[in-house]
């Protein structure tokens, strides 16, 4: 049995991180795959060494996101 978890976690450690895992695609393995979600201004996703790592920012971020999710 495969057995999955998905733990909310932060990449910096800042404010409001206080209690949260950090963890960024530098963490990624074949055991534990992270995605990571930025506002950036560039707008695109990426998959690279078990690490999918998704960049927008404002609508064209949720746009990506959405995109990401229908193609899974």
């Amino acid at each position: 049995m495969i057995s999955s978890s998905i733990v909310r976690a932060c990449t910096d450690d800042i404010e409001g991180c206080e209690d949260k895992v950090i963890k960024n695609c530098n963490d990624a393995n074949q055991y534990t795959k992270v995605i990571s979600i930025k506002k950036s201004n560039e707008t695109k996703a990426t998959y690279h060494d078990n690490c999918l790592d998704i960049n927008g920012n404002g609508e064209d971020l949720i746009k990506i996101v959405d995109k990401v999710i229908l193609r899974l």
